[in-house]
């Protein structure tokens, strides 16, 4: 039955116990508000009793001390820069405890306010500018805890999306696209959405979140956090659309506002998407421009745009780029942009100038080496990675030496010296099969 939730079933929220009967309580228990919250979603998925039902109590599910904890952990994990207030993570953790009591009593009293946010100018590839908002420390952890708490429910709505959803990753997308390769689907639509996170209608985000959740003091909360504002160069800037994306709360508010998106195409065209990137495979050439037609007019509907630039259809013959991978026929390898820009890190970790010591410098060589490599390695990938690896050793053997060009000097530094040192090459990520054809099951 729709509308207020029954007594028994808050008793039971209160206490921690999923709504099912008796005889289920003792499975049914758990350890946190966000996996009870998580268990009764699935069981609403499974049929549960049939009906559907909104959320009418969450706010104090999020300013539950162990979610506020489990916030600050993440963000502590995350990192990042300080906010307007100029707290640091460090500062913040100093008085952790008191912290975390001062967040949960102005939440419960409703008397929590969002600071503005610190912007901040990120230069893109292509010469723009990405424009991100930091939210201070305390408010990244009541962002958190939210998420932590709203993202079970709407986790059965991410079908089609690959970003930010637990337990999917970017190499899920590529090898589900292979399998639609399989079955034929050979034409794509190439689309990136024009400004995204900052282009996002409170209003309606703020409806599609009611769908699900009933709590006006919740929706409330996320309203007044999103029109929070911003501060740059000491002027204050109303925030009257879009999601700070600095925020941890901004991906899952935007994978929520796409679901019309994920969901607005028939099983001829199948969307795949990651964050504001996708993908629409069809099987037809004629399939692909009815595709496009209806994403633009389904993004008009949410007061969304593509971006022209970045938008096109092509065959399989032609490849298609997604996700920095490049997708031809029966192979997926890293684009040229993120060979290139792979090679200007290692150059600029290994500089000659540099004052670092050898094993720091490879230290840091290891970590961008093994993370980006542990990023491509799904593709087919095993020549390039041993070319990426003799460029590596080349740039290392010159640290070494302090010599610019490549002499006698450089070869009588052997590989086991440079193994010894710790140093990790591409293809030491390889598993013994590798490849797009040889991993599929």
């Amino acid at each position: 039955m729709e509308g207020r939730m029954p007594n028994k079933f808050q008793v039971k929220l209160r206490e921690g116990l999923s709504p099912c009967s008796a005889s289920q309580d003792r499975e049914c228990s758990i350890k946190s508000d966000a996996e009870f919250i998580q268990k009764t979603c699935q069981g609403k998925q499974e049929g549960g009793r049939g009906k559907k039902r909104k959320w009418y109590t969450l706010i104090d599910k999020v300013y539950d001390k162990r979610n506020l904890r489990k916030a600050w952990v993440k963000v502590k994990e995350n990192g990042g820069s300080p906010g307007v207030d100029g707290t640091t993570i460090e500062k913040f953790g100093e008085n952790l405890e008191e912290n975390l009591q001062n967040l949960r009593n102005e939440l419960a009293a409703k008397t929590y306010v969002s600071q503005s946010l610190r912007r901040v100018a990120i230069p893109k590839p292509n010469g723009k500018q990405r424009i991100l908002g930091i939210p201070t420390v305390r408010d990244r952890v009541v962002h958190q805890a939210i998420a932590q708490i709203i993202y079970p429910i709407f986790h059965p709505w991410f079908e089609r999306c690959y970003g930010y959803v637990e337990g999917r990753s970017a190499a899920d997308a590529i090898w589900f696209i292979r399998m639609l390769i399989e079955q034929g689907y050979v034409y794509a639509v190439e689309a990136d959405i024009k400004g995204c996170f900052d282009n996002i209608e409170h209003r309606k985000l703020l409806r599609t979140l009611n769908v699900e959740i009933a709590d006006g003091s919740l929706l409330r909360l996320i309203q007044a956090i999103l029109r929070s504002g911003a501060m740059n160069c000491d002027v204050f800037l109303e925030e009257l659309i879009g999601t700070p994306q600095g925020s941890p709360l901004s991906p899952l508010l935007a994978n929520i506002y796409l679901v019309a998106l994920d969901k607005g195409f028939d099983k001829r065209k199948v969307i795949v998407r990651y964050a504001d990137d996708f993908v629409i495979l069809t099987r037809t050439k004629e399939e692909a421009e009815e595709a496009l037609k209806q994403a633009e007019e389904i993004l008009g509907g949410v007061k969304l745009s593509l971006n022209l630039e970045k938008t096109r259809i092509s065959h399989i013959s032609e490849g298609w780029e997604f996700l920095s991978f490049r997708i031809k026929k029966r192979y997926a390898v890293p684009t040229w942009k993120s060979i290139k820009k792979f090679k200007a890190e290692v150059r600029s970790l290994t500089m000659r100038h540099a004052t670092w010591k050898t094993d720091e410098m490879i230290r840091q060589l290891n970590r961008y080496v093994v993370g980006w490599s542990n990023y491509f390695r799904i593709g087919n990938v095993k020549t390039l990675f041993w070319k990426l690896g003799q460029y590596i050793i080349i740039r290392v053997r010159k640290y070494i030496t302090k010599k610019p060009w490549l002499t006698d000097l450089h070869r009588k530094i052997p590989f086991e010296t440079l193994y010894r040192l710790g140093l990790v090459l591409p293809s030491n990520l390889l598993k013994t099969s590798t490849g797009w054809k040889s991993r599929m099951p």
